[in-house]
């Protein structure tokens, strides 16, 4: 029972992001079957990165020093988990038909990375069947996460290799694999290296902290920012299949222009329609910075909680004041349910399942308050700045944000 209990509890928090990235795919989502191909995937790709962590691990470098903490991060873990993670995905992206947007590299590159993270999560809880709460906890709310966000870099390098900028094309590929290693290897490294000493615990505490905030809304962004310039095309084609055009529902495929034409208005709204793509096709700014401000908007002001989990616009001093009051909230029930020596079955499981929600929740709202007083979202960093964000009255006109807020 405790086994079935421990897979159970390992495989949670990425079946959660696996079903959270589904629905975020909101232009077109990717068929189920291929969904669970690349979850697959990502558990095969697990098989050979242990077999290269495996011979690595034998360097010549002292144990318990700091060279050696930053060579296990970088090298033994990193490199080889996100080279093996980007090889799988691209076995699975190269006769993968329903690859056709800029969404769909995210989403396949974070189900793979959820698949090897659920996998590597049961093992360890499976290695620690003693203190199974605890450690649960840690990993669901750190190293799943963390892989899920090493996913999300992946693929937005990936889809800007594919569909950005064509002289940018060698920076994006060298990027697809050396954003995830970089970022999985400054995580890695800032907890290896806090058992060295005192001295090393704080300045790795710090760094942990900013590499925390930065893949929560970096990772969004990146997520919103390719939603937003697949909404702004119309036409979609496979970059890795040259003699077809491929799409989910075969709207914009080749084929439609090989069918017989109808005749009279009919032909004339089909021809219509085709110019409109070709149009819109030969429209598409050439410069990336100029792409990115013309599909990137901050949404509007529509009330309360409108769009709570979003890191774009502006939010008041009373929607922020009731998001931390249900913060507190949950944080106080937290507290009274895992008041004891041991931290119940029960407890854990809901802290697994409230926790990314919440803390998603809390790191967005803070973000659109300091968008709200003319700040980066980066402000909320400021220790006790938060406090500051109670009391200050947002900026009454429009900002780079978006409109004021009523």
């Amino acid at each position: 029972m405790e086994i079935l209990l421990a897979c159970l509890v390992g495989v949670l928090p990425a079946v959660v992001l696996v079903f959270y990235i589904y629905l975020m795919d909101k232009n077109q989502r990717e068929p189920i079957p291929w969904i669970l191909k690349a979850v697959w995937y990502g558990v095969l790709c697990a098989i050979p990165a242990v077999l290269i962590e495996e011979v690595l691990v034998h360097a010549p470098i002292p144990e318990n020093t700091l060279p050696r903490a930053l060579y296990d991060a970088f090298v033994v873990a990193a490199l080889s988990e996100e080279s093996m993670k980007l090889l799988f995905l691209w076995l699975l992206l190269r006769k993968n038909p329903y690859f056709d947007e800029r969404m769909d590299c995210i989403v396949y590159a974070t189900c793979v990375s959820m698949g090897f993270a659920g996998l590597e999560n049961i093992l360890y809880l499976l290695d620690n069947m003693d203190d199974l709460a605890s450690v649960a906890i840690t990993r669901a709310l750190l190293s799943v996460p963390g892989h899920f966000f090493f996913g999300v870099f992946m693929g937005y390098f990936m889809s800007l290799y594919f569909w950005g900028k064509s002289g940018r094309r060698n920076q994006n590929l060298v990027l697809i694999l050396l954003a995830p290693v970089v970022l999985h290897g400054i995580y890695d490294a800032c907890l290896m290296a806090m058992p060295l000493s005192e001295e090393v615990m704080g300045l790795a505490l710090m760094v942990f902290l900013a590499l925390g905030i930065y893949v929560w809304v970096g990772g969004h962004r990146h997520i919103m920012r390719v939603l937003a310039r697949d909404r702004k095309e119309a036409y979609f084609s496979n970059p890795l299949h040259n003699e077809g055009q491929y799409n989910k529902d075969e709207r914009y495929s080749g084929a439609a222009e090989e069918q017989p034409a109808p005749d009279g208005e009919e032909q004339a709204t089909v021809s219509d329609i085709l110019q409109a793509l070709r149009t819109a096709k030969e429209d598409e700014p050439q410069n990336e910075e100029q792409y990115e401000e013309e599909t990137v908007e901050s949404p509007a002001n529509r009330g309360l909680f409108s769009q709570p989990f979003s890191f774009e616009g502006r939010i008041g001093r009373k929607e922020f004041i009731y998001s931390y009051l249900i913060y507190i909230v949950w944080y106080r029930t937290i507290k009274v349910l895992g008041d004891g020596a041991e931290i119940s079955e029960g407890v854990a499981v809901f802290v697994l399942v409230s926790f990314v929600p919440i803390m998603w929740f809390i790191i967005a709202q803070c973000c659109k308050r300091c968008h709200d007083l003319g700040h980066s979202g980066w402000w909320q960093l400021i220790p006790f700045y938060s406090l500051f964000l109670l009391f200050q009255e947002g900026d009454p006109e429009p900002n780079e944000y978006g409109d004021a807020v009523r």
